[in-house]
C-alpha cells in the first residue's frame, strides 16, 4: 500500500517525537514504515466489513488502532494507551490529519474495559494471547461475537498453546505479508474452559 497524505504526515510526526519520547524501539525507525506502517495495515484484510467499533488495547504509538482508524473512518476506535506522554502523541496525531472516529483512554486496560463495547478487538507487540483474552473478557462477556486480530510474532503457536490451557476459542491463521515468521491471528468463540 502506498502512503497517502495522512499516512506520510502520521509517519512524520512519529519520527519528531521519537526524538523525545520512545514511541518505538529505535531499531525500528530505519524501516518504520514496512516495520510499523505496513505491518499494521495489513490487518484491514482482516477487519469484517460489518465491525463498527474496535477496542486497541496498548495503543502505544497507535499501531495498529490510530492507523486503522484513518484508514476505516465507518468504525470507531477506542485507543487504551497507560502512557500519559504516548496518549498526548495519539491526541496529536488525530488532531493533526484529522482523525476524528477515535476515542483516547489515558489509563490502564483492566480499568476500562468494563466501560467499552466492541465488536473487534487489535492489539500489537502488548502481550501473549492468553494475557491479551483476560484482558478482553469484559468484552467477549457482552459480545460472545467478538473477534480478535491480531499480529503475532515467531512465538505464535506456543502463545496459542498456552492460552488454550486457560480458555476454549476458535483461531486462524494467515502468513504476515512483512514477517515470514509470524502470523495474523484471527480469533472468536471465546469462552472459559
Amino acid at each position: 500500500m502506498q502512503p497517502d497524505k495522512k499516512t506520510i504526515l502520521y509517519r512524520d510526526l512519529l519520527l519528531k517525537w521519537q526524538k523525545t519520547i520512545n514511541l518505538v524501539s529505535p531499531a525500528t525507525l530505519q524501516n518504520v514504515w514496512e516495520r510499523h506502517f505496513e505491518d499494521s495495515l495489513q490487518l484491514l484484510d482482516f477487519i469484517p466489513q460489518n465491525v463498527k467499533k474496535i477496542c486497541d488495547i496498548g495503543s502505544g504509538a497507535g499501531f495498529p488502532g490510530l492507523l486503522i482508524a484513518m484508514q476505516r473512518p465507518d468504525i470507531h476506535v477506542d485507543l487504551i494507551e497507560a502512557d500519559t506522554r504516548k496518549c498526548a502523541f495519539l491526541q496529536t496525531v488525530s488532531r493533526e490529519t484529522q482523525c476524528h472516529n477515535i476515542t483516547v483512554y489515558n489509563d490502564r486496560i483492566e480499568n476500562v474495559m468494563d466501560a467499552i463495547e466492541a465488536d473487534c478487538l487489535t492489539s500489537r507487540a502488548l502481550a501473549s494471547l492468553r494475557q491479551i483474552i483476560h484482558y478482553a473478557e469484559p468484552l467477549w462477556n457482552k459480545n460472545p461475537d467478538l473477534i480478535m486480530v491480531l499480529p503475532k510474532g515467531a512465538n505464535f503457536q506456543s502463545e496459542i498453546d498456552e492460552a488454550i490451557k486457560k480458555f476454549k476459542f476458535d483461531y486462524s491463521l494467515y502468513p504476515s505479508k512483512t514477517d515470514s515468521k509470524a502470523r495474523i491471528l484471527i480469533v472468536n468463540n471465546i469462552r472459559p474452559l
